[in-house]
């Protein structure tokens, strides 16, 4: 009996570390399923991120591509409005061409009445090719009224056939300007 109680404390020692042994397996097998468990979860956030991440990078990347049509649309607008602008300042050179004769013979006209010897041969023949150079029948006919009731012999003309004459060529330089 002597030798089976020296026993019953190695037993009891041997039982002890077997449930020991066995807590820390079972605890053991419990980590590997939270590891597992942890491992596939982790996997899932990283293909979320990817996802949020290719998201964010489409995102940006529709964002810049809005950009981009935006600046090629104001590109064109711009491209548009210089031709426009270019069209019209062609027109308004052109105008101004043609304006420069009109001035021309309204100061001619003008010194026929305004010169400080009153209207003479030389003065009214200096307007003809003036006039002439408008090829405008209108202004040529207002012209010729002006100068058919000038008398050079009394020095004396009637002043609205001249003023007719001048507004009908200031009325043709106003419509040869654009609006």
């Amino acid at each position: 009996m002597n030798e089976q109680m020296k026993n019953i404390p190695s037993i009891a020692v041997i039982i002890i570390l077997v449930g020991i042994g066995g807590y820390f397996f079972y605890q053991n097998q419990s980590l590997e399923k939270q590891i597992a468990t942890i491992g596939g979860e982790k996997v899932g956030v990283e293909k979320e991120l990817a996802v949020l991440k290719n998201s964010d990078l489409a995102k940006d990347l529709e964002l810049t591509r809005l950009g981009l049509k935006t600046s090629e649309k104001d590109l064109s607008d711009s491209q548009k409005e210089v031709s426009r602008l270019g069209s019209r300042v062609k027109t308004l050179e052109t105008g101004l061409r043609n304006i420069k004769p009109y001035l021309s013979a309204i100061d001619a006209v003008q010194l026929v009445v305004l010169g400080t010897t009153g209207p003479t041969r030389s003065v009214v023949a200096n307007v003809d090719p003036k006039v002439a150079a408008l090829n405008d029948s209108e202004v040529s006919i207002r012209w010729a009224e002006a100068k058919q009731n000038i008398n050079f012999e009394q020095l004396s003309w009637q002043q609205n056939f001249f003023g007719v004459t001048i507004s009908t060529i200031i009325s043709h330089i106003l419509s040869i300007l654009p609006n």
